[in-house]
């Protein structure tokens, strides 16, 4: 279980995302650099179960279908791509620009074109 989740709140304004959202987030780009990691169409993507998930979060999230929901909620907001492995039935994470920008304070023309940069990759 992790003890202390750190939350942006600034970051969290820009981003528009919820309490809940920024907790799962803070886990995932913590992920980094502790999770199984893979490369997938030349971009480092992260292995976190929603297990691991709930194991984490347990006074956040109470089931695996919440934690979906949530991830969902992510990646339409441009915060996360999740990929499937087919192979091994892994669920992976491919962290966005916009994401990785959680611990540095964006002026709204830097947000404006992380937003851009995004749409044009996917």
């Amino acid at each position: 279980m992790k003890y202390r989740i750190n939350i942006n709140q600034i970051a969290m304004a820009q981003l528009s995302i919820n309490l809940k959202e920024a907790a799962l987030l803070s886990i995932i780009l913590d992920a980094q650099g502790w999770a199984d990691r893979e490369v997938y169409k030349g971009k480092p993507v992260y292995y976190l179960s929603k297990g691991k998930i709930l194991n984490e979060l347990p006074l956040v999230f109470k089931d695996k279908n919440t934690v979906r929901r949530y991830l969902v909620r992510l990646e339409q907001k441009g915060l996360i791509k999740r990929i499937h492995d087919r192979k091994t039935g892994r669920l992976y994470f491919e962290i966005s620009l916009k994401a990785d920008a959680w611990d540095t304070y964006l002026d709204e023309d830097e947000l404006e074109n992380i937003n851009n940069q995004y749409k044009n990759l996917y």
